[in-house]
């Protein structure tokens, strides 16, 4: 388990899988996402014993909790402390280069509170400390309102673009190629 200051990332719990491929399957999700097809049940328990488990070399994925009571303007309780709220991944783990590609997804109700760069920070954090990475990065397609907080929240380099890598809502969108280094993490984070 590792805490950052408003979310706990644990290692994901088999019992959770299915409410993560509803909320992955989810049409307004799925356009964030390289494998934009719907996943079934068994891919997704596929998934989960040969990666999804933490048994793979190069890969590292966590649920995502949160750790404090998140309030409507109404008042009502919008995300409950402890609550499963999404998941997040270091993968495609390249030992030799020290560097690993970056995934997250949030639930509909968890956006918008911060959660997501918290997760982000707890995320990076634990790879360049604790895994010793050099450069951690992201493939994030153009129309995705969460690069702001990779750029200007989180402090990653936009290193390009690809053009046309995804078609979406009757077009084809760039993506934007973001990374960003050990040495600018300890230089804006510390040690």
């Amino acid at each position: 388990m590792i805490k950052g200051e408003k979310v706990i990332l644990d290692v994901i719990d088999s019992e959770n899988i299915e409410w993560m491929r509803q909320q992955r399957n989810k049409p307004e999700m799925r356009k964030y996402f390289r494998e934009w097809k719907e996943i079934s049940k068994d891919k997704q328990a596929a998934w989960y014993d040969a990666i999804g488990n933490n048994t793979a070399d190069n890969h590292v994925y966590f649920e995502i909790r949160n750790d404090e009571v998140i309030f409507e303007d109404s008042g009502d309780v919008l995300v409950g402390s402890g609550e499963l709220i999404g998941c997040c991944n270091l993968s495609y783990i390249d030992w030799r280069l020290r560097s690993a590609e970056f995934g997250i997804f949030l639930c509909d109700k968890a956006r918008g509170a911060g959660l997501g760069k918290d997760t982000l920070l707890t995320l990076f954090n634990y790879g360049f400390k604790e895994m010793n990475l050099h450069k951690i990065w992201a493939e994030v397609y153009e129309f995705n309102q969460a690069l702001h907080v990779y750029t200007s929240g989180i402090g990653m380099a936009v290193d390009g673009r690809i053009r046309h890598s995804t078609f979406c809502d009757g077009k084809y969108h760039d993506s934007v190629m973001l990374s960003i280094l050990e040495d600018e993490w300890f230089k804006k984070y510390g040690k």
